[in-house]
């Protein structure tokens, strides 16, 4: 379980050192792997038009594993003779819970994609946002600052093309144990992520900025 609880426990934002310097996790493209914003994805999951956009912003839910992503469980994304941890983390979830937990991170992944970073914080565990808090308390020059501040500064100076690329997820399982989770898809060049996920009053949040590569 070593991939796994360094999933979850280096997953969420680190509070930075006492100097006060920023995070190192940007949560934007470069953390998903990006390398070329013209490259197409290969899966039915890439971010969703504007017009899906405009209508999930009046929602407040991302379009559900149904109408975006091709499922297909976790033993796609195992590797043979590799670490399996995050894979077999668990038990395979419920359809209801892959569908709810795969609406949400698609919300957060666009809304960070758009730049509304507001919607993109309701998104996030409440682990997240603790460490947000804990980390401007710590930083005079961010104290009294709110999430969306935050998370605009840390998903910055990378280029919208580069945030839209970051925003391709094709979610193929979750993985659960208890209130924790991993949603396991495939991003840009269909390459397979994990991301680590919270239960929180009957709804699934995403509790990191980025997804991990998996190997």
């Amino acid at each position: 379980m070593a991939a796994a609880l360094a999933l979850l426990v280096g997953g969420a934002v680190s509070c930075g050192d006492d100097s006060g310097s920023p995070p190192p996790a940007d949560g934007g493209a470069q953390a998903n792997g990006i390398s070329s914003p013209e490259s197409a994805p290969s899966r039915g999951g890439g971010a969703a038009t504007d017009e899906q956009g405009e209508r999930e912003s009046a929602t407040g839910e991302g379009a559900g594993r149904g109408q975006r992503d091709s499922g297909g469980g976790s033993e796609e994304f195992v590797t043979p003779g590799g670490d399996n941890s995050v894979q077999e983390f668990g038990s395979e979830a419920a359809e209801a819970d892959v569908e709810d937990a795969a609406a949400v991170l698609h919300a957060f992944l666009e809304a960070r994609a758009a730049g509304n970073w507001a919607k993109a914080c309701k998104q996030l565990a409440a682990d997240v946002l603790e460490s947000f808090q804990q980390f401007t308390e710590r930083s005079p020059q961010l104290r009294g600052k709110e999430c969306p501040e935050v998370l605009g500064g840390l998903s910055g100076p990378g280029t919208k093309e580069a945030r839209r690329e970051a925003a391709i997820a094709d979610v193929g399982a979750l993985r659960v144990e208890g209130d924790q989770g991993f949603v396991l898809y495939h991003g840009a060049q269909d390459t397979p992520y994990a991301i680590p996920m919270r239960l929180e009053d009957g709804r699934w949040k995403v509790a990191a900025l980025a997804g991990v590569p998996l190997s």
